[in-house]
């Protein structure tokens, strides 16, 4: 080894050496709300039912010029629009996603195509810690 390979290889270990390691932490999940889908059968959700499966993403979108609910959050499958969280149970959600306050994500918590539309699909809002 020569003078030149031996100082890359002495300065490159130091740099390297100096380098924080970087570790991917957990995500965390706290769940809360677990609903079924409002209007499930009004929209797509029928014709993608098959395709549905637990722990799949639920994308959420605010809804606030709604004209039956400003507090709507909408809900969507492969960019297909499935329903609404229920009205009964959006105040909250909806607020947080208004102030962005946290990080909020949502997924199929049960699915059963030979149920009544109302009851075809259950999801989970949470937030990430």
């Amino acid at each position: 080894m020569n003078r030149g390979e031996f100082l890359r290889n002495m300065f490159g270990g130091i740099a390297l050496s100096l380098v924080p390691k970087l570790e991917a932490k957990p995500v965390k999940k706290q769940k809360l709300l677990q609903c079924f889908v409002a209007g499930f059968r009004y929209y797509n959700g029928p014709q993608l039912i098959n395709k549905m499966e637990i722990g799949d993403t639920i994308k959420l979108v605010r809804e606030p010029n709604n004209k039956y609910d400003n507090k709507a959050i909408a809900l969507y499958f492969q960019n297909n629009k499935i329903g609404f969280i229920p009205q009964l149970d959006n105040q909250v959600i909806s607020n947080m996603m208004d102030a962005n306050m946290m990080l909020l994500n949502a997924e199929i918590s049960y699915v059963n195509p030979k149920k009544d539309s109302w009851e075809q699909l259950e999801i989970i809002v949470n937030y990430v810690k």
